[in-house]
């Protein structure tokens, strides 16, 4: 009899499609980063001049608009600290216990093997 997690748990069902789609994947990740340094000042620019700077003259007029700028700045190392200090060791160990989970994990293919012979020589 087939209980309602059966019938579901083809939602949760991993395909192996090769590399290729990890790959480009991992490529545009490491990437990407660079094209939002560019989208990050550009918004920060456009922010400044269209919403910004009007409030700033009659209320803050000491404000300048590096002194905006330092605020996200400031504000992205805050969230670069949090993320490395709490994010990276959560995703590298989900990616360790995924990677040796998955059935054609090469490491644990050969490491497998390794502790049969072991097992077989004492």
């Amino acid at each position: 009899m087939a209980t309602d997690w059966d019938k579901r748990k083809w939602l949760l069902r991993q395909y192996d499609v090769g590399k290729w789609l990890g790959g480009a994947k991992s490529v545009y990740s490491r990437t990407s980063g660079y094209g939002s340094i560019i989208n990050f000042l550009s918004i920060n620019v456009i922010l400044w001049k269209t919403v910004v700077e009007a409030f700033v003259v009659q209320n803050l007029p000491w404000v300048t608009y590096p002194m905006f700028l330092a605020v996200f700045v400031v504000a992205f190392f805050i969230v670069a600290i949090l993320d490395f200090k709490f994010i990276l060791p959560s995703d590298y160990l989900f990616g360790m216990w995924q990677s040796w989970n998955h059935p054609k994990n090469p490491s644990r293919i050969a490491l497998e093997e390794i502790l049969t012979i072991l097992k077989e020589k004492k």
